[in-house]
């Protein structure tokens, strides 16, 4: 299995201008793992005018049946003038996960992990610097990491929290020597965001209903005055 995951790698990081390395921990613990690899218009413009698809299946044609075979579901990605391939996959607990991740590998020396009753820890650390001569790891100019988390988060070193998606992100860049840390306690699930938002509407509603009553009322009082 870990030389299939080497290759799913190798297919992302042959797009070096921009990666994006998506985890979202389900509340039933099950993990979905996202990998995008981007290219700019520079990129695409070597390739003797052909179409960026083609591009992006001359470059990993090989790696289709691996892909196939091991379950990871593939497509274009394009955003903005940026464009390349992403891949993805669902895994049915944390520990399937953490035995067959290897995505770190192009970033850091070490994945540390722990589970403690129901409180997780990852950290990812000992960067690695930039080698231009290796065949399994590739010159990532930048990488955005984005941690989904739906349970209570005790611990973290995120460069930016997205509160109402539970979302932890770290931005990765050239030669730079960050740390990804994060804990976080599955015995204390979050609740959804669109429960608080059903609760803030019914109050809304339940205030709007008392004002139009009590209107409602003092005008009655006033006609039966006269």
């Amino acid at each position: 299995m870990k030389k299939y995951i080497i290759i799913v790698f190798l297919v992302l990081f042959t797009f070096g201008c921009e990666t994006q390395y998506k985890l979202k921990i389900n509340k039933d613990l099950s993990v979905n793992e996202e990998m995008i690899g981007l290219e700019d218009e520079e990129f695409y413009a070597k390739y003797n005018n052909k179409s960026k698809t083609w591009v992006v299946d001359a470059l990993i044609w090989n790696a289709r049946s691996i892909l196939n075979n091991n379950n990871y579901q593939y497509t274009y990605e394009e955003q903005g003038n940026l464009y390349g391939e992403k891949i993805n996959k669902t895994f049915k607990n944390i520990d399937e996960y953490i035995d067959n991740d290897e995505a770190y590998m192009q970033l850091y020396n070490t994945f540390e992990h722990s589970n403690e009753n129901g409180v997780i820890t990852f950290n990812f650390k000992e960067r690695l610097p930039v080698n231009l001569d290796s065949l399994t790891r590739y010159n990532i100019e930048r990488a955005d990491v984005t941690i989904t988390i739906p349970f209570k988060v005790i611990e973290h070193n995120a460069d930016k929290v997205d509160s109402i998606n539970n979302e932890y992100t770290w931005n990765i860049i050239k030669e730079d020597n960050k740390e990804i840390y994060v804990k976080f306690d599955t015995n204390k699930p979050l609740k959804d965001k669109v429960d608080y938002f059903i609760y803030i509407v019914i109050f809304i509603v339940v205030i709007v209903l008392l004002i139009f009553l009590s209107k409602l009322n003092k005008k009655c009082k006033e006609t039966n005055e006269f």
